[in-house]
């Protein structure tokens, strides 16, 4: 399958900034095993799209991120919140939190900036940021709650009466599994919200 193939293939890079061409080649290999799965995907049940999702996600987990270090700022507000101070009047470079500073800090760019993500997000990065092997756990909660917002499609396309193969593509989007499982954006987290949100509101 094509599309475990580029995974498997990101996944040996490891270091994708490092090799920006050959990560581009496995994304390209993905994308058209996408469009080929797409092609043949008529019958597919919830479960196999589910389960193929999940794959491809968990596959991804130990990527370090490497072509992002948002990752590192919603630890650092986490741990901000945490230390009960207040992540959107205090930027990371604020004397402050000088007794916070560690590698995490050292990671950041535009530590001159307050935080810039809402409430429920910075109560999800503390949740982590207070845990051991933090970005790790924020790994697989980002995981699930973009596995959650997949489970959602499906939902949302049977109510509809609508194929559930279209659901495939974004359950089976590389560039998806690839900013979700592999560089951690909390982006995962708003996308299952909102479909949840139309899901209630489509009868």
């Amino acid at each position: 399958m094509l599309l475990g193939a580029g995974a498997l293939g990101l996944l040996l890079i490891h270091d994708l900034a490092s090799s920006p061409w050959a990560a581009l080649a496995c994304l390209m290999l993905s994308f058209v095993g996408l469009v080929v799965a797409g092609r043949g995907s008529g019958r597919l049940s919830a479960a196999s799209i589910l389960l193929v999702a999940a794959f491809l996600r968990l596959f991804l987990v130990p990527l370090p991120p490497s072509l992002s270090n948002d990752v590192w700022r919603y630890l650092w507000d986490g741990r901000v919140a945490l230390a009960r101070e207040n992540p959107y009047r205090l930027e990371p470079e604020d004397p402050e939190l000088l007794e916070l500073r560690d590698e995490v800090y050292e990671r950041l760019d535009h530590r001159e900036i307050p935080t810039i993500y809402p409430p429920l997000a910075i109560t999800l990065f503390s949740i982590c940021a207070g845990l051991p092997a933090s970005v790790w756990i924020w790994k697989l909660w980002v995981v699930t709650a973009d596995l959650l917002g997949c489970w959602f499609l499906l939902r949302l396309a049977r109510r509809k009466g609508l194929p559930l193969s279209r659901t495939i593509w974004y359950a089976w989007n590389p560039m998806v599994a690839l900013e979700t499982a592999g560089m951690a954006h909390v982006d995962a987290v708003g996308v299952a919200a909102t479909v949840a949100a139309v899901l209630l509101l489509v009868r």
